[in-house]
C-alpha cells in the first residue's frame, strides 16, 4: 500500500494505531526534537552552513507555510503600511516557497524559525509597527530594502523640521540610540553582508556630515550678497 509522503510528514496527527505509517512518524518526531533542541543549545558547536536533511526541510517548510500565515493576518490587522509588510515578508515566503530539491542550511533554517518566533511576540505592543521597526535591528535584518525604507523614513521625519540645527539634533539623537541599540550577536538574515546596524550608522554619519557642512556654508554668505549694492 503506497503511503502518502504529506500523510506521512504530518507529525501532527500521530494516533495510536500500531502501523508503519505511525511508527514511521514517531522516529521523525523523535529526530526533529533532537535537531530542534541542538538548534537551541548547541548552535556554536556545529556547522550551520550544512544542508539539511531532506525530511527535515519538508517537515520545517510545512509548518514554516503555516505558521507565517498568523502572521500575514497579524500585519494586516495591525495596519502595517503594505510597503514595510512586504519587505518583511519577502524573505519569509521566499523561504517558504524554496522548491523541495533546493538546499536550506541549518543556518537559514535557524534564522527563519527564529525571527518567526520574534515577530509573534510582537503582538501585544501598543505600536506594532514601531516595535516590528525597531525590532528588526536586533534581528540583523540586513536587507537592502528594508535599510532603503529606514533610510527614507529617517528622511521623511528630517525634511518636516524647521532648521538645520533642528534636523542635525534628530539625526544625532537617531543615531545615539542605534548605537546604543542591542543586537543578536553572530546573527543575520544575509551573513556574508554588514550588520543592519552598521550599514544604517555610516548612513546617518554621513547625512549628519552633509548637513552640518550645509550650515557652515550658509553661515559664510554675507547677508547682503545678491542684494546689490546700494546706490549713493
Amino acid at each position: 500500500m503506497a503511503i502518502d509522503k504529506d500523510e506521512s510528514l504530518n507529525l501532527k496527527n500521530i494516533t495510536t494505531t500500531h502501523s508503519r505509517l505511525n511508527l514511521c512518524k514517531v522516529v521523525l518526531q523523535a529526530f526533529e526534537d533532537l535537531l530542534n533542541y541542538i538548534e537551541a543549545h548547541f548552535t556554536k558547536y556545529f556547522d550551520q552552513d550544512q544542508k539539511i536533511p531532506d525530511t527535515y526541510a519538508h517537515i520545517s517548510i510545512k509548518e514554516f507555510r503555516e505558521k507565517l500565515e498568523d502572521i500575514r493576518k497579524v500585519f494586516i490587522e495591525k495596519g502595517v503600511e503594505k510597503k514595510f509588510m512586504d519587505i518583511v515578508l519577502f524573505p519569509m515566503n521566499q523561504f517558504g516557497n524554496v522548491p523541495e530539491k533546493q538546499s536550506i542550511t541549518f543556518r537559514r533554517l535557524i534564522y527563519m524559525k527564529y525571527l518567526l518566533k520574534e515577530l509573534s511576540t510582537l503582538n501585544s505592543k501598543p505600536d506594532f509597527s514601531e516595535a516590528l521597526f525597531e525590532h528588526l535591528f536586533y534581528l540583523n535584518f540586513n536587507s537592502y530594502h528594508f535599510l532603503l525604507f529606514a533610510t527614507a523614513k529617517i528622511r521623511s521625519e528630517v525634511e518636516t523640521l524647521p532648521s538645520m540645527t533642528a534636523q542635525l539634533e534628530h539625526l544625532s539623537l537617531t543615531l545615539k540610540k542605534l548605537n546604543q541599540a542591542q543586537v543578536k550577536p553572530s546573527f543575520g538574515l544575509k551573513p556574508l553582508r554588514e550588520s543592519l546596524k552598521n550599514l544604517l550608522s555610516n548612513w546617518l554619519e554621513e547625512e549628519i556630515h552633509f548637513i552640518e557642512k550645509k550650515r557652515q556654508l550658509t553661515l559664510m554668505i554675507p547677508p547682503w550678497r545678491g542684494q546689490g549694492r546700494k546706490r549713493k
